[in-house]
């Protein structure tokens, strides 16, 4: 990665983060606030989700990326292949969302989980003798406020996590932006 480069990609990765912070910010409100709206806490969660997915597609390559030497760019960015922000599989059930709709109306139901927000799923909602599991495939969109957990078709992300590690992104890539660091230096720090 050359200068030029790394330099492009720190700054959208802060940019990016920027719109986390305001997605989180305007969810934090709204999840407080019983008389808004409630898609707008759908909107807010789903922006965090693109705009982390975006950030994700800069860190970890994708396997037919031209460029694959983010190793050493991860590095820099104190970012490690544990972080939740690495999993594809939510942004790819809004990504393929066309797909998964089709999947899930082809499918009996008894009852469709959405847009569900509880904090106690064993009690929240119970058919019959069996509590409701948000990590079924008749699970739309669920969120747990307590364990910040969002759910769509089945897949969760913790999305507490995922805002944890894109303030630290935020931070370290702010340090950069405003020392002016190069990569050339960095890259010889991690040594």
């Amino acid at each position: 990665m050359n200068n030029e480069v790394f330099k492009y990609y720190i700054k959208e990765i802060n940019l990016l983060s920027n719109f986390v912070k305001i997605a989180v910010n305007e969810f934090n409100k709204v999840i407080q606030d019983q008389s808004q709206d409630s898609n707008i806490i759908w909107y807010d969660l789903q922006n965090i989700i693109v705009y982390a997915s975006d950030i994700s597609k800069l860190i970890w390559k994708n396997p037919s990326s031209v460029y694959d030497g983010r190793e050493q760019f991860r590095k820099i960015l104190k970012v490690n292949n544990a972080w939740e922000l690495k999993s594809k599989k939510v942004r790819n059930r809004l990504e393929h969302i066309d797909e998964r709709l089709i999947t899930f109306t082809k499918r009996d139901h008894t009852i469709i989980y959405d847009q569900v927000i509880s904090d106690d799923y064993q009690h929240a909602i119970v058919i019959g003798d069996k509590p409701f599991n948000p990590q079924n495939e008749d699970t739309l969109r669920s969120y747990n406020p307590i364990l910040g957990e969002f759910i769509i078709f089945g897949q969760k992300i913790n999305i507490k996590n995922v805002c944890a590690e894109i303030k630290a992104l935020r931070e370290r890539t702010q340090i950069i932006i405003e020392g002016d660091l190069s990569y050339e230096s960095l890259v010889s720090e991690n040594k």
